[in-house]
């Protein structure tokens, strides 16, 4: 789940479709900080964030950019190595 804060500092959830893809609207167009939520995945696996920009600027559809964002799953033995 992708977090983004909203011009009044509240936080809604994004979740992306099956191919990883989501979109998120706004009502203007400043930029908007980005925060990964991975202990909210609707998994029972464990991610951990690769890397994602810190903020995005929304924009009109036809002309958004896509914005990537890599996680990368926690290996099982790496899991309890970690508690």
């Amino acid at each position: 789940m992708v977090r983004q804060a909203t011009e009044a500092c509240s936080c809604f959830g994004v979740l992306p479709d099956s191919a990883g893809h989501f979109m998120a609207r706004f009502s203007k167009r400043v930029p908007v900080p980005l925060t990964l939520a991975p202990d909210e995945f609707l998994s029972n696996s464990i991610y951990e964030l690769v890397s994602a920009p810190p903020h995005v600027k929304p924009d009109i559809e036809d002309n958004a950019s896509d914005v990537q964002i890599v996680v990368r799953l926690v290996p099982r033995h790496a899991r309890v190595q970690q508690r």
